[in-house]
């Protein structure tokens, strides 16, 4: 079985990734997605072993800080 939930989470992310980059800043909406990224990679064990709807749940969270990452560099590189 193939985990597409952090890429429909990522897909679904980055409009809003892309528009808070634009407002706020794209070093903080980075840096934002890299700590929220890591900690769902850190959790992915745990979630495994709680079951899979748990990992599905940790895949998808991996999944938000990946969506904000490419709009955030976008915006970082057109300043």
């Amino acid at each position: 079985m193939r985990l597409r939930h952090p890429s429909a989470a990522a897909t679904h992310t980055q409009v809003g990734g892309g528009l808070l980059a634009d407002k706020i800043g794209g070093k903080k909406v980075l840096g934002f997605g890299v700590v929220w990224w890591s900690i769902a990679t850190v959790f992915t064990p745990i979630a495994a072993s709680m079951g899979m709807p748990m990992l599905l749940f940790s895949r998808a969270m991996m999944g938000v800080g990946e969506g904000v990452a490419m709009p955030a560099m976008n915006s970082m590189l057109s300043r």
